[in-house]
């Protein structure tokens, strides 16, 4: 297998993992409607902000671009993921496709971005 392959394996498996769970019914966490929006919208950050970063370190390892460029396909490629998850859940029972699912997927995306530009800040690559 090439090695730029393997780059790109931690960031399909965190899509297989995303398709799955988005594949299952709808479930509460607490049966308290507010506390599971705000656990549930904090999960979905926090895995497209993985995704995010997954994906990152895929094009940083196999394509040599500016930082720049790569945290710009990265949030392009995240974005368009999580467009493609909630179009998908449209035909799951139980479960429904928004957009405010897939802004609030954006709000992850961006803010590990953000930790990624920040950490890579002055430095150059190898």
């Amino acid at each position: 297998m090439s090695k730029k392959v393997l780059y790109w394996l931690p960031a399909l498996s965190c899509m297989l993992l995303i398709f799955h769970l988005s594949s299952q019914p709808r479930f509460t966490a607490t049966g308290e409607p507010i506390e599971d929006f705000l656990i549930f919208k904090m999960l979905h950050m926090i895995e497209y902000g993985v995704l995010a970063t997954l994906i990152f370190y895929a094009l940083y390892n196999t394509v040599a671009q500016k930082l720049t460029r790569t945290i710009r396909w990265s949030a392009v490629l995240a974005v368009l993921y999580a467009v493609s998850d909630e179009l998908h859940q449209v035909y799951v029972p139980t479960r429904s496709g928004t957009i405010r699912d897939v802004l609030i997927d954006a709000v992850g995306i961006i803010l590990a971005l953000i930790i990624i530009r920040r950490y890579f800040a002055g430095r150059k690559r190898p």
